[in-house]
């Protein structure tokens, strides 16, 4: 029996030194290491040395600072930007409903992988626009635009044809009677897409009403105005 226990022990112990070496072999962390350091006799100089390295240290986080806010102030000059109006077309029956959106480049460099998505949404008067691209919406690719010089294209509202194509959607009888009384009118928006040179996406949101000439400010369009935006990047 005493040999058995003898044995067991004898076994025991290897392991339970093998902890003991492992935890020997861990290292103190970076803090317990710093302390210790410090408690051992320095010299005048060992101090102005680390002094002078955590001063210059903070030096270099600042200037790094410092030049990323220089390079996005550059950036921001350098980029493109791109600004929209819209022409309306005149409102006649079975006319189209819409007109010339013009996009100029506005910054300093080209802008790349022009697209936009843009659509005409008919407002009953005393209702808000939705602005929410139902389907159909026109989707245009432009490419490229280089600054001032400006690019238009053509929108007009569209209609589904058996779920498939799309078809102009012209102004009905109904629709310019209504139009003229301004118990509805139309609101053509839409979002440009663009890249610049350091591949930073960038957006320009517009929004313009379509109206009678010489109407009173009693259209609910306040949504439309307020949609306008650009990025900020």
């Amino acid at each position: 029996m005493n040999s058995e226990k003898v044995s067991r022990q004898d076994q025991t112990k290897p392991a339970t030194n093998r902890t003991k070496e492992t935890s020997n072999l861990k290292r103190p962390s970076l803090w317990v290491r710093l302390k210790e350091w410090a408690k051992r006799d320095k010299s005048f100089t060992d101090w102005c040395i680390a002094g002078f390295t955590f001063v210059l240290a903070g030096a270099s986080i600042y200037q790094f600072i410092i030049m990323g806010r220089q390079l996005d102030t550059m950036r921001k000059d350098q980029r493109p930007w791109i600004r929209v109006s819209f022409d309306p077309a005149p409102m006649q029956v079975l006319g189209p409903i819409g007109g010339t959106v013009h996009l100029i480049n506005n910054g300093k460099t080209p802008a790349k992988g022009v697209w936009a998505e843009m659509t005409i949404e008919r407002i009953k008067n005393g209702e808000q626009p939705k602005l929410d691209y139902p389907k159909p919406y026109t989707r245009l690719y432009e490419g490229i635009l280089f600054p001032n010089d400006p690019q238009t294209v053509w929108i007009n509202r569209v209609r589904s044809v058996s779920g498939i194509s799309v078809e102009p959607d012209p102004l009905t009888e109904s629709e310019a009677d209504d139009f003229k009384k301004v118990a509805v009118f139309f609101v053509v928006y839409g979002t440009v897409h663009y890249t610049d040179f350091f591949r930073s996406d960038h957006w320009t949101k517009f929004c313009e009403a379509i109206l009678p000439p010489n109407t009173p400010g009693t259209a609910t369009f306040k949504p439309c105005a307020d949609y306008g935006d650009v990025d900020s990047n």
